[in-house]
């Protein structure tokens, strides 16, 4: 998996040499339980986190998970599994702490259509997503969109990738409104769905970097 490294180093602790740079998760240790340490003791002669042959658990400078020196394929992809587990939340907490909390629902209000009962269509830029209404209600649920102020970026997860690319379109042609409504800081329901349009904006604006995470590679 490949995470975000924003969202990484809130949380980990960064080693720096000759120009490789690593994010350690000093505590993975945990999610073993006594019986899986146990059995990895009496296979391989060793605790898994012994200090000098151990298993190791960091993300690199781009992201990206590294699980070294775990001789047991099993418990390599359930330490993944436990990092990949790890990873969503620190990125919802990242959202909640880091940046501004933007609604699905009003960013793509506008552009949503009723194409049968039971079924919705988001259709923008030419990008199109039909959602039926018990995935339409998980995505505004768990869906996150967060503007990152220092970063100057979007953080998008919908759970739905298609949609992620919609968000990604409408959040870049509309961000001068989008960041004024932030700026703003109205809370209320109609807060984005009043300054967005059915056509994008024509102006030139800079291209934002926005980051969408899927849980794997």
């Amino acid at each position: 998996m490949q995470g975000d490294v924003d969202v990484i180093s809130t949380k980990l602790r960064r080693w720096e040499r000759g120009g490789t740079v690593r994010y350690y998760h000093d505590w993975w240790i945990r999610y073993l339980k006594n019986e899986q340490i146990a059995d990895y003791k009496a296979r391989f002669g060793m605790s898994p986190n012994d200090f000098h042959a151990g298993i190791r658990v960091y993300f690199d400078g781009i992201g990206e998970l590294h699980i070294d020196f775990c001789r047991d394929p099993e418990l390599e992809s359930f330490l993944e599994r436990m990092m990949t587990r790890w990873y969503w939340y620190t990125y919802v907490d990242y959202i909640a702490e880091c940046t501004k909390r933007i609604r699905i629902d009003d960013l793509v209000s506008p552009f949503m259509t009723d194409i049968k009962p039971g079924f919705r269509q988001i259709r923008y830029g030419g990008l199109v997503v039909n959602l039926d209404d018990a995935r339409l209600s998980k995505v505004m649920k768990k869906g996150l969109v967060g503007y990152d102020a220092r970063n100057k970026r979007y953080m998008i997860k919908s759970t739905q990738p298609r949609l992620d690319a919609i968000l990604e379109r409408i959040t870049a042609d509309h961000h001068e409104k989008i960041l004024a409504w932030i700026r703003e800081d109205d809370k209320s329901l109609i807060g984005v769905k009043l300054v967005l349009r059915s056509q994008p904006d024509t102006r030139p604006h800079k291209q934002l970097r926005s980051v969408r995470w899927y849980g794997t590679s």
